[in-house]
């Protein structure tokens, strides 16, 4: 296993979700500020090591926040179903496993869950679908 770099692989989510959807507003790091709807690739939340024999990979898991609107705004909810769905020109987990390698830069990577919630950035409450990212390098 190589040294995982970070920096390329929440750049490689965030290359992915651009290319294979109609979501262009995507933050490859958490901003201060954001302009929803919007894309927040996250720092890891699990980084499983030596997955196979021989540290041959590890396993790490990556939050995309998508950024729907302000959680007050009833048209928010409204605009959730197509980012939430698996497949579709919006959905996050069609974007992704449209190339699982993520551009030649890990094996293989697949979206596992989806959960919904209230997110503050910088004083504003926004409604936030997660998803994570299970990335085997």
């Amino acid at each position: 296993m190589a040294v995982i770099d970070l920096s390329t692989l929440m750049a490689a989510i965030s290359y992915a979700i651009t290319t294979y959807s109609s979501i262009t507003r995507v933050y490859s790091y958490p901003p201060d500020s954001v302009i929803a709807p919007c894309a927040v690739v996250s720092y890891p939340t699990l980084l499983d090591y030596d997955n196979t024999m021989g540290h041959g990979s590890d396993v790490i898991d990556i939050p995309v926040h998508l950024i729907v609107g302000l959680v007050s705004d009833r048209n928010a909810s409204l605009q959730l179903g197509p980012y939430i769905s698996s497949t579709g020109n919006y959905s996050v987990k069609y974007a992704i496993e449209s190339d699982p390698t993520l551009g030649k830069s890990v094996q293989t990577s697949r979206v596992t869950n989806c959960s919904i919630s209230v997110m503050d950035i910088g004083a504003i409450s926004y409604l936030v679908a997660t998803f994570n990212i299970n990335v085997i390098t």
